[in-house]
């Protein structure tokens, strides 16, 4: 039937059979439909078989360009074994300072939360940006100095210590498995700007937070990050354990969310999950809102309902109700309500287990459920007080 065309591969759909195109070129129909790119050669004298991928993602030009390259090979002098040169081409590309990257990622970012999982992720990529096709074992000091240099003045001082630290430990995998013998890393951290300490504002001020309150529950943002930010000031969890929440962890009978110890900051030190009772109040926002996204999994969907809200919705959202970050951030609810809540007396080892921090004097670790009937009503009151505030109650003086 001479050479394959367009058409007769497209068509070719009874399984097995092998459409032949010439000069060792064929097509396998298999058994479940798949067809694929076969070529078959001799070489010293022994006849083997190499795939050139599947189709429709190989079309049949790039399948006889495939081809045409193999038999320059076969031509050359002396002799070169296509799938011999294939599998050094392989091994070259296994150097490359990404795909070392992508194996330690894939190796070691199991044990992170998810929050850390995408920065150091996000992190990945930058430094792959300017060394993803260098051989990892090629790489030296000037060339990792540049790129953290590049790194320091796009995204900031922050981001680019971490990526020397995460390029340090990717040298150290490679060194490990034999595929790298020094680190161009070390010393590095010298020649990077000192990082700026961060002190997340908060408004702790009765009249300025009422103010706050009032501006936030006649915010008409999305419905989500309006919901979520009622749930920052009464709850004054982290804002990235907010965001990631999912309907799964949400007993609303019970008026519990259990917060996976995976997400939370000190999973380290204390692998316990965190128990968040609920005020009425809470409860009341969350059955509105699983009416909006309970189908999705995510809490707080974003637009993509498979994807949750972007880590910086919340502080976009508080700079278009005219809350700059120098004046009040979404970390800065924490502040608000712990400084508040030590005003009224509320004994400190239950805000500072709500807040889940350390307590002091057992290495960090605390129960599951420790204070929770105390922190349960701690909550119902800073709820019913913030409802006070908000309606020019006494409070808000």
């Amino acid at each position: 039937m001479g050479r394959l065309t367009e058409t007769r591969v497209k068509q070719a759909k009874r399984p097995p059979t092998k459409h032949y195109d010439g000069k060792g070129l064929f097509l396998l129909v298999g058994p479940n439909g798949q067809k694929g790119w076969r070529f078959r050669y001799r070489f010293e004298g022994r006849e083997k078989l190499l795939s050139f991928g599947t189709y429709p993602e190989v079309s049949l030009e790039e399948a006889r360009n495939r081809r045409f390259a193999a038999r320059r090979l076969l031509a050359a002098e002396p002799p070169v074994d296509p799938s011999v040169a294939r599998q050094a081409a392989k091994a070259v590309r296994a150097d490359k300072f990404k795909a070392i990257g992508a194996e330690w990622f894939a190796d070691k970012q199991t044990v992170n939360a998810e929050i850390t999982r995408e920065r150091n992720q996000f992190i990945l990529d930058r430094l792959s940006d300017r060394l993803g096709t260098r051989p990892i074992s090629k790489i030296e000091t000037v060339e990792m100095k540049l790129a953290l240099l590049h790194i320091q003045e796009n995204n900031g001082v922050e981001t680019a210590r971490r990526a020397r630290g995460i390029a340090s430990r990717i040298f150290a995998y490679a060194i490990a498995h034999g595929r790298a013998s020094h680190d161009p890393t070390a010393g590095l951290e010298y020649i990077l700007k000192a990082r700026n300490t961060v002190h997340r504002a908060a408004i702790t001020s009765p009249k300025q937070f009422r103010e706050l309150l009032r501006a936030i529950y006649s915010y008409k943002g999305q419905p989500t990050t309006t919901a979520a930010l009622k749930l920052l000031t009464l709850n004054f969890t982290r804002p990235t354990e907010l965001r990631l929440g999912k309907w799964e962890e949400i007993d609303l009978d019970r008026a519990l969310w259990i917060i996976p110890a995976s997400r939370m900051k000190m999973r380290r030190r204390n692998p316990n999950e965190h128990l968040l009772p609920l005020s009425s109040q809470s409860i009341e926002i969350l059955q509105e809102l699983y009416k909006l996204t309970g189908r999705t999994g995510w809490v707080f969907p974003a637009n993509k309902p498979d994807k949750p809200l972007n880590e910086n919705a919340f502080n976009n959202a508080l700079r278009k109700m005219g809350y700059s970050g120098d004046v009040h951030t979404a970390h800065g609810f924490r502040s608000s309500a712990s400084t508040l809540l030590h005003e009224q007396n509320i004994p400190v080892e239950v805000i500072e287990t709500q807040l889940a921090h350390a307590r002091i004097g057992v290495s960090g670790i605390y129960n599951r459920s420790h204070l929770l009937p105390q922190r349960r009503k701690m909550l119902q009151h800073w709820a019913d007080y913030l409802d006070e505030l908000r309606g020019d109650g006494e409070h808000g003086q």
